[in-house]
């Protein structure tokens, strides 16, 4: 889906980040972008701060789906969006 060019363009540096606030991505969508956003050494997470970089594959990628936001980026431009939305006060991870 598109989803997976705009992941990609973030891994080649076409883009600063990749932000999802549907919360019902569905892993075969984006399973090959987050792969090539991991090699890339970008973060994936949740606007909460939650890693999602350990997220599992297998053969049931039609059921699962990411529940939460997907962010997607380098460390700079995710803290700056974690920051941004920690200071108007909701509660994230911090990221190191």
């Amino acid at each position: 889906g598109i989803g997976s060019l705009q992941i990609c363009y973030v891994a080649a540096n076409k883009s600063s980040l990749y932000l999802d606030l549907s919360g019902s991505t569905k892993l075969y969508d984006v399973e090959a972008a987050i792969f090539i956003a991991k090699q890339a050494g970008l973060r994936i997470m949740t606007l909460e701060g939650k890693n999602l970089s350990k997220i599992a594959f297998n053969k049931d990628l039609d059921r699962k789906i990411i529940n939460d936001s997907l962010l997607i980026g380098g460390l700079r431009a995710c803290r700056e969006v974690l920051g941004f939305i920690y200071h108007r006060g909701i509660e994230c991870e911090k990221l190191e």
